[in-house]
């Protein structure tokens, strides 16, 4: 019996001292976890990411800043609207008639670039999407306005006002990934609760703060490949991280990888193509990849446009329009964050077609070309531009008369290993009549590269087909690991890395407590 009474009071001693050691190490650790926000004042954000899960809608915001597809909480993030939007070149737009902090439409490497996703609730059988602003609080005045193909602006709210005040609505018809002018008339704190609501169904409010002018918060810079860890290690990523599976609708199948074949060039790049519009995205050859421009491409031009002149003309505009394959261009592959070392360049080095053909970036604010990038008429192809690491962009693609195109641009860059790499693919553009088996028709697509950092810089006429990353390599398909809970709303608490090592660190400690209490308990018990 004295041995039992010992016992029970060891244990007693060992309980409260295991509890009380973990309740002064949890109060230690979960106020750190919880203060812990992060602030984006440049780089790709869809600050209204919207996703359906058994009939429920969940409104989030997904990132590219610190990794590809990051998804996290609106409430713990801070959008900071730099110093150097300010412009006065709003002073003579309608509606708005004054200087303005400006983000624009098209992506400046150093501000923001916000924006909206509705694309993934296509899964749960859902199209039209509305972002209702219930409140919108501020110092000042928030605009959100469109720029179109040749120069015009328009409202993007259902009431077609420029201004964005509380009880406005942003109606997304179809599925859609979307960038407009957003505008802030004066510095400070603007805050804006969001739900987003479709067929009946309704996401929980959720809360979005933007400080425009002034600093706040843990700065984030836009960088390539810094690890969704370093603020956030296990955040979510979004299910438009796509997989490098083969076999996609509008490229042919990977074939065998030919690295160390005698004679053969190994491209350092090997450019594919980001599908959006399957549920989760995908990355595909880009070789061969056909995309074709119906009737719903055609547009009127309003004035010669580089070769492809005034009148009739086909269109893949740089904002995304029902049936209409809409193709941009990114950095984001997961080895390229991994493994570049500055900037893509991308030149157009063959081209061939029955008409003329014009990419070039969207103007601003009543301006219909922003930057060339390519033309080609007559078979001579010229034109190249500079792309940075990590970044999403998407140019006008305009085409002069029916018929197909060939287009071949290479992607060069400087890997972190010193190596300049490139490669290069051929897409084709079928303009009107019928779609070709398997061809590209609408959905939101992206040119992009895997790299190979043990590939080389190939000889024109190269292809890059069949070539993969070297083992260990990261590719697309390890970075879509978690895709699937993403579509569902799970979200990341940016403490979430301080959180899963603080309760590794507490767990060992009780393990380690527990066996040496237990021990004591036992010595004590046998007394």
């Amino acid at each position: 019996m004295r041995v039992a009474h010992y016992t029970r009071r060891a244990g007693h001693h060992v309980g409260a001292l295991v509890a009380a050691v973990f309740l002064v190490l949890l109060a230690a650790v979960l106020p750190a976890a919880r203060a812990e926000a992060i602030t984006f004042d440049s780089g790709h954000v869809d600050a209204f990411y919207v996703t359906a899960n058994g009939g429920e809608l969940d409104l989030a915001l997904k990132e590219d800043v610190t990794g590809s597809g990051v998804v996290r909480a609106p409430q713990e993030v801070t959008l900071q609207v730099n110093e150097q939007a300010w412009t006065d070149a709003t002073e003579s737009v309608d509606g708005i008639g004054a200087s303005t902090y400006l983000l624009p439409q098209t992506q400046d490497p150093n501000l923001l670039w916000p924006g909206w996703d509705t694309q993934a609730v296509r899964a749960g059988g859902f199209g039209q999407v509305d972002l209702n602003f219930d409140e919108v609080t501020g110092p000042g005045a928030v605009y959100a306005f469109e720029s179109t193909g040749f120069g015009d602006l328009g409202g993007v709210t259902t009431d077609g006002g420029l201004e964005l005040a509380a009880g406005a609505v942003i109606s997304q018809q179809t599925p859609a990934h979307r960038h407009v002018n957003w505008a802030f008339s004066e510095p400070g704190t603007y805050t804006m609760t969001v739900r987003a609501t479709a067929d009946g169904a309704e996401s929980s409010p959720q809360t979005y703060t933007w400080v425009v002018g002034e600093s706040g918060g843990e700065h984030q810079d836009a960088g390539a490949g810094e690890a969704a860890s370093e603020s956030g290690g296990s955040a979510q990523v979004g299910q438009d991280d796509a997989s490098s599976e083969p076999g996609a609708r509008g490229g042919a199948p990977a074939a065998a990888a030919d690295k160390g074949q005698p004679g053969r060039c190994t491209p350092g790049i090997q450019p594919q193509v980001k599908d959006d519009s399957t549920t989760p995205a995908r990355w595909v050859p880009a070789d061969d990849a056909v995309f074709h421009l119906s009737d719903a491409a055609r547009a009127d031009l309003p004035e010669d446009i580089g070769p492809v002149g005034r009148g009739s003309a086909w269109m893949i505009g740089s904002t995304q329009q029902p049936g209409v394959p809409w193709l941009g261009a990114n950095t984001q592959h997961p080895t390229m964050l991994e493994h570049l070392d500055g900037p893509v360049t991308w030149e157009l080095t063959e081209f061939s077609g029955p008409g003329a053909m014009m990419v070039y970036s969207q103007g601003q604010l009543g301006q219909i070309v922003g930057k060339e990038w390519f033309r080609a008429e007559g078979n001579n192809p010229s034109g190249s531009t500079t792309l940075d690491p990590n970044i999403h962009v998407h140019p006008n693609w305009l085409f002069s008369e029916p018929g197909t195109y060939r287009v071949t641009i290479s992607q060069s860059a400087r890997l972190t290993n010193g190596k300049d790499v490139s490669g290069q693919a051929t897409l084709t553009f079928v303009v009107g009549g019928q779609a070709p088996a398997g061809a590209f028709t609408e959905g939101h697509f992206d040119l992009g590269g895997q790299v190979n950092p043990d590939g080389e810089t190939c000889a024109a006429g190269a292809t890059s087909s069949g070539t993969q990353p070297a083992a260990g390599a990261a590719t697309g398909q390890g970075a879509a690991t978690g895709s699937s809970t993403a579509a569902g709303g799970a979200l990341a608490n940016t403490g979430t890395s301080l959180m899963n090592t603080a309760i590794a660190v507490l767990g060992i400690g009780l393990a380690v407590l527990g066996i040496g209490m237990a021990r004591w308990a036992l010595v004590e018990g046998r007394r």
